[in-house]
Formats: C-alpha cells, sequence, structure tokens
C-alpha cells in the first residue's frame, strides 16, 4: 500500500504495535493499517486500502470526525477523544482514538497517524448520549427556523456556519457563498473598526456585551443588526466565536423618518410669522374648566413677550394671570365638535388686539394661530400703517422680481413696432447674461437675442401686439459669448397709456444637457442590446462549430497518428489541423465574446497579475512603444480568471501596438475607486454603483472618430485590411470584462490616442487557495463509460477514442436513452461522459438521477458552452468535471483517466426534487 509521500514511517515497526494503528492523509483517506486495526475493526487491510475513515463512523457522527481532523490539521496539535464506531459486521462500539499530525519536510500537515482502542459500552453512558444527541438536533432545528441570524467564526476571522436567517439578512442566496468568508467582508467600514476589537476580545474568551452594528449587504446596501455573541470553548481553549443577529433596520428607518418628521414639523413651527400653541384641555367630572399649554412656537414668544419655558407644561389660569381660563367656551367647542373656529378679541390684560383661529388636533388637543392687530386698531396710526403697507408691497414685488430663479426684462414698444431700450431687469438676468444693470438698460432685446432665434423679436412683437401670449425656446447671447437657451414665457401689459412688453427667460442648459445625456445614454443602451444579442448569436455558432470541431480536429489527430512518414497525406492532415486549431481559438473568442466561456475566477492581485505579464507585452508591443505602469499599492482584489485577464491585457496591447505604427507609449494604471448614482453608473448602460477596481490603458496613437468607437467592441468589426484581423480582439476583451461582473469604457478622439477604463468589482476577505487538480496517467484503462451525445459524430468520435484506449463503452444519444441503458446495464457504470445540452432532460439533471442509484459513478461533463446547466454565469461550480469541446483524443483519454483516478465524493450538483430517483 503506497504511503504519503515525504512520510518516513518505520512501517515494519508499527506493524508490531499492540495497540491499533493506522496513516490516512489529512482528509481521512487510508493509506495503511496494522493488523490489530483489522482485528479491531473487523477490516483487512486490503479492505481498509483507499477507503476514508467515515466507514467506521455509527451513529451520525461524521460532521463531527470532519471537525476533528480539520482542527487537527490546522492546529498541529494531538486530539484525543471518543466516537462511536462501526465494525465491518454492522457491531457498534465506542472507541478512543488518538489522532496526530504527520509533517512533511517543510513542515505542512500532508497525512494522520491514528491508534485506537476499544472503550468498554455503559449503558447509562450511552442513554446520556442518545438524549444529548436529541438536544443537539432540536438546537440545530431550532437554529434553522428562527428568524435570529446565527453565524460561527472560527478562530482565522472565517465564517465556519450561518443559519437561513443570516443568510437572508446579508443577501446571499447560498450557505457556500457565505463559509469561508472573513467577517470583515459583511462589515461597514464605518464599523470595521470596532468589529475587530470585539472580535479579539472574544477570541481571548473574554465576555463582550450585545450590542448594534450595521452591516454590508451583497449588494452593497447597508442595514442595521443588534448583536449578542459569545466565544464557542472546548475544554476550556477558545475555539471561535458564535452569536445570534436581530434585524433593525426597518426600525432605523423608521426612527430616521421620525426625526425628519420631527425636524420638518419644528422647522415649519418655528418659522411661521404667527404665534402658534398646542394645548390640551382640562375636564373636571367631564366638564371642561381649564387647558394645559404643551407647546409654543418662537413667534408666540416675541409676540407675548415670554419664555417658552415659563409656559409649557403650565395651566391657562396661571400663564395668563386669570382666574378662569381665558376663551375656554370656544376652545372646547371646538374640541367638542371638531370644526374650527376664528374670532378677533381684545384681550385686557396685556392691553392687545388679536385674531385668533381655533382648530381641534383630535381627543382633547387643540391648538390656536393667532397675531397681534393692536396697531390697526388704534386711529392714529391708521396712516402710517397704510404707508407702511405700501412700502411692504414694494418691498414683496422687488423681492419677487430680483430674488425669482428666471430673468426678467421688461420694455415699451415704440409707435414704429419696434422695442425700445429696457426699462427694468432683475438680478437673474444680469447673472445670467454677464451684464451690470446699467448695460442692459442701455441695450434692447435685439442685442442678447442669438440672430438665428425664430420668430425673429420684431414678429414676436407683432404676435404679443396681437394678442397672443408667446411661450418658446430662444437662444441669448451672454456678455462673454456663451449661448444661453431659455424658455421664455411673454405678454404684453399697460404701462402709463402704452403698451409694454415683460418677458419671464428660465435658463435651460441643464435641461438641454441632461437631453443631451439621456439621448447619449438612450443610444449606448441600444448598443449594448445590439451586443448582447449578437453574443447570444456568436454563443449558439460557437456551440454548433466546437461539435464540428471537435469531430474533425479529433479524427484528424487520429489520422496524424496514423499517418507516421512524411509524404503528401500527412502534409494535407497536418494542413486540416492547423486549420481546424485557428478556427478553434475563432471559437473560443467568441465564447468569451458571448459570455459563455467557462472560467474558473479566483481572488486575484490585479497589479501582480500587469507585473508577470509586462515582459510579454514588450515583446509584444516592440522595442519602439515604450511601456509605462503605474500601479496603485492598495489596490483591492478581484475574482477574476488570470487567464482571461492575461487575454484582456493581450488584445488591448495590441490594438495599441496598430494604433501606433511609428511609436509612443503604452501606459497601465491601476487604482480603487468608487461609482456612486451620480457618476458613471448615471451615463453607463452596463455600471452598477459600489466598490471597483480600475485598470486603465491607454496609448499615444491614432485615436479613433465616434462613428469607429459606436462599432469597436462588435464581434468581426475591424479597421485593418483584409486578412490582418479578425475583429473579434476587442469583443472579446468586452465579454471577459462583463462575464466577471465589470465594464468597460472607452474614450478616444482622432489623433488623440485612446484610452480602455476596465471596471472589475473589488472584493476584501480571505484568499482562497487554489484547487489542486489529481494528478492521473493519460494512459487507457478497462472501466465502463456511459457516453450521452445527441450528435452522432461526436458520439462516435468520442466512443472510437475510448474503445482505442481499452474502455467499454456504453453509448446514448439523449437523456432518456442514457436511463434505459443504464438501467439494462448488468455490471458497474465507472463513469458517466455527457453532453451538458440534451433533448430533454439535460446533463445535469440526468447525473443527479443516474447518481441517486448509482452512487459510487463519477461524472464528466463536456459541451461547447454550459449553458449556466452546470454553471452560473460561466463560472463553475467546485467539484465539477468539465471538459470544453472541441477537444483532441489526448485530451479527452487525459481528462477521463483523471476523473477516474481522483478520490470519489458525492455530485455537489443538487438533487432534482420534482424528478425522483429510477432504479436502474
Amino acid at each position: 500500500m503506497a504511503l504519503l509521500p515525504d512520510v518516513a514511517v518505520p512501517i515494519a515497526a508499527l506493524d508490531f504495535l499492540p495497540v491499533a494503528a493506522m496513516i490516512t492523509d489529512s482528509s481521512g483517506g487510508v493509506r495503511w493499517a496494522n493488523s490489530a486495526f483489522g482485528e479491531l475493526t473487523g477490516y483487512t487491510v486490503d479492505e481498509l486500502a483507499g477507503q476514508s475513515a467515515g466507514i467506521l463512523d455509527a451513529d451520525g457522527e461524521a460532521h463531527r470526525l470532519d471537525d476533528i481532523l480539520h482542527s487537527v490539521v490546522g492546529s498541529s496539535q494531538v486530539w484525543k477523544g471518543e466516537l462511536a464506531g462501526r465494525r465491518k459486521d454492522g457491531a457498534t462500539c465506542r472507541i478512543g482514538w488518538a489522532i496526530a499530525p504527520v509533517p512533511d519536510s517543510t513542515g505542512k500537515v500532508t497525512g494522520l497517524f491514528w491508534t485506537a482502542a476499544a472503550v468498554p459500552s455503559h449503558s447509562a453512558d450511552r442513554e446520556a448520549e442518545t438524549r444529548l444527541r436529541a438536544q443537539n438536533e432540536r438546537f440545530e432545528r431550532i437554529i434553522e427556523n428562527t428568524e435570529a441570524g446565527y453565524f460561527r467564526i472560527g478562530m482565522d476571522g472565517c465564517y465556519q456556519e450561518v443559519n437561513p436567517a443570516w443568510l437572508r439578512m446579508h443577501g446571499f442566496a447560498r450557505r457556500e457563498d457565505a463559509i469561508g468568508l472573513h467577517f470583515s467582508a459583511v462589515q461597514n467600514p464605518a464599523d470595521s473598526a470596532r468589529a475587530a476589537e470585539i472580535a479579539e476580545v472574544l477570541m481571548r474568551g473574554e465576555p463582550v456585551a450585545s450590542g448594534e452594528f450595521s452591516r454590508l449587504r451583497a449588494d452593497g446596501t447597508v442595514g442595521y443588526h443588534n448583536f449578542s455573541a459569545n466565544p464557542v470553548l472546548d475544554e476550556g481553549r477558545v475555539t471561535g466565536v458564535e452569536g445570534f443577529l436581530v434585524d433593525i433596520t426597518g426600525l432605523k428607518a423608521a426612527e430616521l423618518e421620525m426625526r425628519q418628521t420631527e425636524q420638518r414639523y419644528r422647522s415649519l413651527f418655528n418659522s411661521m410669522q404667527e404665534g402658534v400653541a398646542v394645548h390640551k384641555l382640562i375636564c373636571t367630572g367631564g366638564v371642561p374648566d381649564n387647558y394645559m399649554l404643551l407647546d409654543v412656537n418662537v413667534r408666540y414668544e416675541e409676540i407675548l413677550g415670554v419664555k417658552r419655558a415659563d409656559v409649557v407644561n403650565q395651566l391657562a389660569t396661571g400663564v395668563y394671570g386669570t382666574p378662569e381660563a381665558p376663551y375656554l367656551k370656544e376652545y372646547a367647542s371646538v374640541v367638542a365638535t371638531g370644526e374650527p373656529f376664528q374670532f378677533e378679541t381684545y384681550f385686557a390684560p396685556m392691553d392687545k388686539h388679536f385674531v385668533i383661529s381655533a382648530t381641534s388636533m383630535g381627543g382633547d388637543l387643540f391648538a390656536t394661530i393667532f397675531f397681534d392687530v393692536t396697531g390697526q386698531k388704534k386711529s392714529e396710526e391708521a396712516l402710517k400703517q397704510a404707508g407702511e403697507a405700501a412700502a411692504r408691497a414694494e418691498r414683496h414685488y422687488r423681492l419677487m422680481f430680483n430674488c425669482g430663479s428666471d430673468a426678467f426684462f421688461v420694455y415699451k414698444v415704440g409707435p414704429d413696432g419696434l422695442p425700445g431700450p429696457f426699462l427694468e431687469v432683475n438680478d437673474n438676468a444680469c447673472r445670467s447674461l454677464g451684464y451690470t444693470r446699467e448695460e442692459l438698460l442701455q441695450m434692447r432685446i435685439f442685442d442678447v437675442s442669438a440672430p438665428d432665434n425664430s420668430p425673429s423679436p420684431s414678429a414676436m412683437n407683432e404676435r404679443l401686439l396681437a394678442g397672443d401670449r408667446l411661450f418658446s425656446e430662444r437662444t441669448y447671447l451672454a456678455k462673454d459669448g456663451r449661448r444661453v437657451p431659455v424658455e421664455i414665457n411673454a405678454h404684453v401689459f399697460d404701462l402709463d397709456g402704452s403698451p409694454a412688453i415683460i418677458t419671464s427667460a428660465r435658463d435651460i442648459t441643464e435641461r438641454k444637457e441632461a437631453e443631451l445625456a439621456r439621448a447619449k445614454l438612450e443610444e449606448q443602451l441600444r448598443q449594448s442590446q445590439k451586443l448582447e444579442s449578437v453574443g447570444r448569436l456568436a454563443g449558439g455558432v460557437a456551440h454548433d462549430f466546437n461539435n464540428l470541431l471537435t469531430v474533425i480536429n479529433g479524427y484528424c489527430d487520429l489520422l496524424l497518428g496514423e499517418l507516421e512518414a512524411p509524404g503528401s497525406l500527412r502534409g494535407y492532415a497536418e494542413a486540416i489541423r492547423k486549420a481546424g486549431e485557428r478556427a478553434t481559438g475563432l471559437t473560443k473568442q467568441l465564447l468569451a465574446f458571448s459570455r459563455k466561456q467557462v472560467i474558473e475566477p479566483r481572488l486575484l492581485d490585479l497589479n501582480a497579475a500587469i507585473r508577470d505579464s509586462a515582459p510579454m507585452l514588450q515583446r509584444l508591443i516592440g522595442e519602439d512603444v515604450r511601456l509605462e505602469t503605474r500601479l496603485d499599492g492598495s489596490l483591492g482584489q478581484v475574482m477574476a480568471d488570470p487567464d482571461q485577464i492575461h487575454q484582456v491585457l493581450m488584445n488591448l496591447a495590441v490594438n495599441a501596438r496598430d494604433a501606433m505604427p511609428d511609436g509612443g507609449c503604452l501606459d497601465i494604471e491601476t487604482g480603487n475607486v468608487d461609482v456612486a448614482e451620480e457618476g458613471s453608473a448615471a451615463i453607463h448602460p452596463d455600471a452598477v454603483p459600489g466598490r471597483y477596481v480600475l485598470m486603465s490603458v491607454s496609448d499615444t496613437g491614432s485615436g479613433m472618430d465616434a462613428t469607429v468607437r459606436q462599432h469597436i467592441f462588435e464581434p468581426f468589426f475591424t479597421t485593418k485590411e483584409s486578412g490582418k484581423g479578425t475583429g473579434l480582439g476587442l469583443s472579446t476583451v468586452y465579454g471577459i470584462v462583463r462575464q466577471s461582473g465589470g465594464w468597460i469604457e472607452v474614450r478616444s478622439e482622432a489623433g488623440a490616442g485612446t484610452q480602455f477604463n476596465v471596471y472589475l468589482p473589488r472584493l476584501d476577505g480571505c484568499a482562497v487557495p487554489e484547487r489542486s487538480a489529481p494528478s492521473a496517467s493519460t494512459g487507457g484503462g478497462s472501466e465502463t463509460i456511459l457516453i450521452v451525445e445527441d450528435q452522432p459524430a461526436v458520439r462516435s468520435f468520442t466512443k472510437a477514442v475510448l474503445k482505442r484506449q481499452g474502455y467499454q463503452v456504453v453509448e446514448a444519444s439523449s437523456g432518456e436513452e442514457a436511463i434505459t441503458a443504464a438501467r439494462r446495464h448488468p455490471g458497474r457504470i465507472h463513469l458517466l461522459l455527457t453532453d451538458v445540452v440534451l433533448p430533454g432532460i439535460n446533463g445535469r439533471e440526468l447525473s443527479v438521477e443516474l447518481s441517486a442509484v448509482r452512487q459510487d459513478m463519477r461524472v464528466l461533463f463536456i459541451s461547447g458552452y454550459t449553458a449556466d446547466v452546470i454553471a452560473h454565469r460561466g463560472v463553475l461550480d467546485r467539484g465539477v468535471a468539465f471538459l470544453q469541446k472541441p477537444f483532441t483524443p489526448d485530451e479527452l483519454a487525459e481528462k477521463v483517466r483523471t476523473v477516474l483516478a481522483s478520490p470519489f465524493r458525492h455530485s455537489p450538483l443538487p438533487a432534482n426534487e420534482d424528478k425522483p430517483g429510477t432504479a436502474l
């Protein structure tokens, strides 16, 4: 039996240990066991080879065993304890375990050394364990169904468990999206420092009081919650943190709305020019006998000469110093009927005349609004008040005339029908046109009107004098030469017995700019929709071509294998193969443009990717083009496929090189940006507000005009002469960026160079470890493979390659036919090799249904594109084996061997509950 690499273990000595012992890899796969271990478990050494230690588990404690193995590997410490074990004959017993990590020469834990011994069974202990297990199951059900968000965080700060309520609160669809994230990834930056401090305290094992926090949802919005958390202890040692969250986002919004409402009410209340007071009617035995002042405004204080603090929550008799509450009867009537009441009165204690309006506020509350009219009642002040009223009217007129947002022009029309000089202009007219009032009063409407206006000022005057009221858009000329678009409203009025015209002109510059921006955005949207339609067509064409190229290239490779000697036939075959390879490259570009290419993204340092690509980019663009990089040292990470990012850089560099035939400069710059609603997100159809990493690729080349810019991302569009470009370079860049969740914009003018700005979503959190593919030989085997492919030519080619490798082949052209073939096949089916897109049920549904009854069957998907059946937006799920069409015979043989040789795991695809498995 092969042992772990780099593990030096004296096997001869271990085999004679008096205790049961075995060696596994870090995930529990058995690599060696001694004879004592076989006696303890009832298995022979050969039967244990290649099995998981989980086959010895009993009573459903496999999840606990996984946690123990994870802890031993992560902490590099020895674990001792008991687990329920199951012998080969089905008998169960308690087994005491000691598990020690086995590091390799570099210190990395690559294996585990186990010793085991049977523990005498005690019925009381078993009953206690049963009760404890039932209690734990009830607790887990409560956690799953509670509306409070439950979480558990490991010592590395990453989430180990969350419940559905937590996922809803944070906007995640699946647990897999959250497990492994660092808690800072869903933490609002405003609370990051406090969250880190609390986490540090908890992980020291110290208690922390519950509190309120804000959080960052998956869609970028902010929510709020109350939390309670405690350290997770294992035999006195802190192993993590767990707690609950209660969503208070709605409560916070209600509190904010209440504060804003209160602020608006208070602002209006205190800005009124009348005195206002809010009262509560006081009754004794059901009869009103007083009222209390609950609130008064600033004007109340000014009119009555009192302070708010001296009257609020005081009875009216005490405030006004009267034996009875003033106007109690009137106010009681308002409360009783709900009808408002207004009256004028003289209040002797203050020697003042008032006009009072009273209105009900519901229940026993009412409000009074009053103003002092004492001055109007005194005859000696009548003339003065009249003059003041006229002055106020003049001030109000002047205030309205000069403070309005429109420009006003007033002029008379002479006997000849021509407009005379301006008689009056307001301040806004001076501001908008840049003239002083004195300058404008020496000018006429002709002097500020653009010559191309229609109708002309003279024609406009004729229409106005004929009785029309004119509404139109015109252009005025400012003093500095600016053209100011305005919307005018003009009419005739009588001024001292002769006709005059008043014109209000509203500056509509912003509206015009908004209309232009909207028209540009609509054009961009139409362009985006056109690209989307072409993308769908390109993806479909590429899918069909991939099927054809699989057959053409595959049989060509088989033919080349037969034609070993040089000759004309081999030359013909090699020419066919080269053409097939070029067609394969074109279909890959089509798939990248249509965003149907399968990618495997990971957390990526964009700066590192650019540095790695720089030497090749310099060789690509040539010595006469200078490459410069300005990379932000604090750049955030992105989730992207490294090969695709390299492809984006290569295509943009090629585009820049072609634009600089006489040399120049290619500049690559990175930085963090926040995109707001009113920024790029408001003017670019693909933009979404949020945090992004920006990569700008600029050149000093010939640039492009508006017509070329409009088409550059369309597939097969090129400005190069025939035979020197496919027209797929920039369309491929567009597809890759969109598939990675970002967008791209181009800025260029003819003769002024070009700048491509690539926006990719910025991510914070733990680095994602790269998945290591199991090594496998490219040789053949004798296993049985079920091929499901609806294209006869592809199916025949695939069958021929696999049979040449020694495999037993069962074939089917559809999912239904595959189910029938599997039911009839008497022996084991080791591998299901299925196309993703099939008539009837698709490859994913087929794999779920067959795996339900053939649980030891591995699955390998093939397709020209996934059509999102086994991938989300082209991103392959973890654990899914996939081979992209077109593939060569060697690629097929290697992938099949790799999948068959890999450790078996159940399919990560969820079962289809609507289609129960059929006995096969």
